[in-house]
């Protein structure tokens, strides 16, 4: 695997580029820029039923659009929901203790995906806050390149400090003017 060096896939995963037509459940992992593209390819593929869960982050350049709403106008009527988490894929990989949120509008069906997807090192959390935490997830990044100028800049610890503390507060805001909860 080019992007995931030294990791070697359970027998069970099989790596293919056809779309299945079943599933328990579906992980959309694209970047957000093509998550249009390929959701429309596979809600022809994919038996209604199976939900799909988006690991995309960010806003669609061309709409503004968070991937579930992406997904709502490709995959009308089909249970979704946004996995999130300030996590890297080589730690998850390799087992080293992770968390994250998953959530769908449908909170039992949140609780379900989370049951279905745990494993003893990656620990999702069920929400029904899915506007609070798509806006997070895109929003963590812009914040933590800003902490990296801070650290490239030499503007010290409090600075960088600050600078999370105050946009924490502001993605809160963020949250709750999109339908959000600020506690996401």
């Amino acid at each position: 695997l080019p992007r995931l060096p030294d990791i070697t896939l359970p027998d069970n995963v099989t790596i293919t580029g056809d779309f299945p037509r079943s599933a328990d459940a579906v992980l959309l992992v694209t970047p957000v820029q093509t998550a249009r593209d390929v959701s429309t390819r596979l809600q022809t593929a994919l038996d209604p039923a199976v939900p799909v869960v988006t690991c995309c982050k960010g806003l669609e350049q061309a709409t503004s659009l968070l991937p579930l709403d992406v997904l709502a106008e490709t995959m009308p009527g089909r249970p979704t929901g946004v996995l999130s988490g300030p996590n890297f894929a080589i730690e998850v990989a390799k087992g080293l203790p992770a968390a994250a949120t998953l959530a769908c509008t449908d909170l039992a069906l949140a609780q379900k995906l989370t049951a279905l997807l745990n494993t003893s090192s990656f620990r999702l959390y069920a929400s029904d806050d899915a506007a609070g935490v798509q806006l997070a997830g895109a929003a963590k990044n812009v914040i933590a390149i800003g902490a990296g100028i801070t650290i490239g800049a030499g503007l010290g610890e409090n600075a960088r400090a600050a600078l999370i503390t105050r946009a924490v507060a502001e993605i809160g805001r963020l949250a709750e003017a999109t339908g959000g909860r600020a506690s996401t």
